[in-house]
C-alpha cells in the first residue's frame, strides 16, 4: 500500500506542475466535478456519480474506478484512481490521477501502467459534452 501512495503522491505533483493555478480566488467561483463525458487523448471517457468511468481507446474498452478529492486549489479537484481495459485478449491495468483545471472544462493528468510492463504518460481531456 505505501508503494501505491508513493505513485499517486508522485503522480499528483507531476500533474500540479503541468497545471498553472492562480493562488487568488474570486469567492463566488462555481466549483466543478469530474462527473460527464470528457474528450480525451485516449477517446471518449465517461465519469458517473459513482466515481467509475469507460471509455474505448483504439478498439479496447476501459474502466477507471477512483475517488475525488475538492477544493485543494481553489475549486481545484483531484480524480485519483485506477485504470484497466483488455487488448487483444490481454489485461492492461495501472493508476491515474486527473486535475481538474480552474475553468473545470478541462483537466491535466498522467498515468502509470503497472502490466505488462512498466510505463507512465500523459492522459488530458477537455470540454465534456454534458456541460
Amino acid at each position: 500500500m505505501k508503494m501505491k501512495l508513493n505513485k499517486v503522491s508522485t503522480m499528483l505533483m507531476i500533474v500540479s506542475s503541468l497545471t498553472i493555478l492562480s493562488p487568488v480566488a474570486n469567492a463566488l467561483e462555481k466549483c466543478h466535478s469530474f462527473f460527464g463525458t470528457w474528450s480525451t487523448n485516449f477517446g471518449y471517457l465517461t465519469i458517473g456519480n459513482d466515481h467509475k468511468g469507460t471509455y474505448t481507446y483504439k478498439t479496447s474498452n476501459g474502466e477507471v474506478t477512483g475517488k475525488t478529492t475538492g477544493n485543494a486549489y481553489v475549486c481545484g479537484m483531484t480524480y485519483v484512481g485506477t485504470w484497466e481495459e483488455v487488448f487483444n485478449g490481454k489485461s492492461t491495468k495501472g493508476s491515474v490521477a486527473f486535475l481538474m483545471n480552474r475553468d473545470g472544462r478541462s483537466f491535466n493528468g498522467v498515468y502509470t501502467r503497472s502490466s505488462p510492463q512498466d510505463k507512465f504518460g500523459v492522459w488530458n481531456g477537455s470540454t465534456p459534452k454534458s456541460r
